[in-house]
């Protein structure tokens, strides 16, 4: 199914945060300053990409979704935002297991919005109204 353009602003981040994950994965395989170095980057990325992106859906599409009856899906996204603010402020992000669980649960999480989340939206009759409301910010 194509994107629909309301949502493919959402679409390019999450290309860029499967990116994010996929390099934590990798680095947990690496040396501690490797790892300290992309963990730094982590904490940049969140700063500059994954808050705001966070914060947009959090104000867009997850009142949306409760407007909708889909509060399933909007606690788990909740959820996750959270457990992934959590993670980046742990002081031991750089240790493998840390890096492997952030880029785990970042990729689990970019892939159910694509191919849950964003399918279902699209289809749903009040799609027009989250449309508009993406379109205008």
């Amino acid at each position: 199914m194509q994107r629909h353009p309301a949502l493919s602003g959402f679409s390019r981040e999450h290309h860029t945060a499967l990116s994010l994950a996929a390099r934590a994965l990798r680095a947990a395989e690496h040396s501690l300053p490797e790892r300290e170095t992309l963990a730094a980057r982590l904490r940049e990325a969140w700063d500059s990409s994954l808050a705001p992106h966070f914060a947009e859906e959090e104000a867009t599409l997850l009142p949306w979704l409760l407007r909708q009856g889909k509060d399933i899906m909007a606690q788990r996204i909740s959820q996750e935002h959270e457990l992934m603010r959590r993670q980046l402020l742990e002081p031991d992000l750089a240790s493998p297991e840390k890096l492997a669980a952030f880029g785990q649960l970042l990729q689990q999480h970019v892939r159910y919005e694509e191919r849950v989340v964003f399918p279902l939206a699209q289809n749903m009759p009040d799609f027009p109204s989250l449309a508009a409301l993406l379109e205008a910010r």
